[in-house]
């Protein structure tokens, strides 16, 4: 279920994902060297984030109700704070 199909590349940038690609919707990478699995999505007026690091057991959820928060920077500050 986890296996990459499709790398990404310069479509899809992050600043905390590196080597991404995408397999059956979810996007996998690395993040500081551990590989990752997280899917994004909006709405009119929400964004999500769901973000799992295998390796560590460690799963995050991260939900907004105003369309113009920037998840990606709360979830890497999240994650550095976890580790």
């Amino acid at each position: 279920m986890f296996t990459s199909h499709v790398a990404v590349g310069a479509e899809r940038t992050s600043s905390f994902v590196s080597d991404i690609h995408y397999g059956y919707g979810l996007l996998t990478g690395r993040t500081e060297g551990r590989p990752i699995v997280f899917h994004t999505g909006d709405n009119f007026g929400f964004k999500a984030m769901s973000v799992w690091l295998p390796e560590n057991d460690l799963a995050l959820a991260i939900l907004s109700n105003e369309e113009s928060t920037h998840l990606e920077p709360v979830g890497s500050r999240l994650l550095q704070k976890l580790r």
